[in-house]
């Protein structure tokens, strides 16, 4: 049990100072494991190297001790990332309440609005521009 407490200790005096896994590393390390694993399928190196590259990219992003130059990455990383995200989002919510909910999009400003189902034709203004329109749900 010894050797495992003078184990961590060692451990945790080597990571101190140093950036730690973030957001981009993560998402680093999970692209070249599926570019790892889409090599295994069509035998072409080109894939696994590229895979090995962002591996190593990930792993000296993880140990660097320049955490202010990382930490902006990341940041940017995440303003690059978050419209995506966001999108994609939306998406899944518009999935999950078709049930209760129908979509449209204003032709004027294209604006998103959503009406209830089951009403009828119904009279919808966009929020945005004031446009009226009749739609049916």
């Amino acid at each position: 049990m010894e050797f495992l407490t003078k184990l961590r200790n060692r451990l945790q005096n080597f990571l101190y100072g140093r950036n730690g896994f973030d957001i981009l590393s993560r998402d680093l390390n999970l692209f070249a494991f599926f570019l790892m694993l889409l090599d295994s399928l069509l035998r072409t190196h080109v894939i696994y190297w590229i895979g090995i590259l962002l591996f190593i990219i990930a792993t000296y992003r993880i140990y660097s001790r320049n955490i202010v130059k990382r930490s902006a990455e990341n940041m940017a990383y995440l303003a690059f990332r978050a419209p995506i995200i966001q999108k994609f989002k939306n998406q899944w919510q518009q999935l999950s309440n078709r049930k209760y909910y129908r979509y449209y999009k204003c032709s004027s400003c294209s604006q998103k609005l959503r009406v209830p189902k089951g009403k009828g034709k119904i009279e919808v203004t966009c929020p945005k521009c004031g446009l009226r329109f009749i739609k049916k749900t």
